[in-house]
């Protein structure tokens, strides 16, 4: 009896996994399936990074690859607040996704 490996299995296969553990770690399932599809990310330590205390959102900002042909981003697009009349501002942030 042979054992199957992860290469018998295919890529998909590693991808629903690996969404699986960043969704199990806390991750909302939309930005666990974009960082789950780029091999650039180090699975092990934004889950680390979680249990230390970080947001999802700023675990992948801090371990987002440098190298390679694209990367998640994480923007910060700017919300004016109504009504007061002033002119106080917010970031909130929003993903896109760059060319590197």
């Amino acid at each position: 009896m042979r054992t199957q490996t992860s290469r018998d299995r295919g890529p998909d296969h590693v991808l629903i996994w690996r969404r699986e553990q960043l969704v199990r770690s806390g991750f909302p399932l939309v930005l666990a399936t974009r960082v789950a599809s780029d091999g650039g990310y180090d699975l092990h330590a934004l889950i680390e990074l979680l249990g230390h205390g970080c947001t999802p959102e700023l675990a992948v900002r801090i371990l987002a690859p440098i190298e390679g042909d694209t990367a998640i981003a994480l923007d910060t697009a700017v919300a004016t607040s109504g009504g007061t009349g002033d002119d106080e501002r917010e970031a909130v942030p929003a993903f896109r996704r760059t060319e590197r």
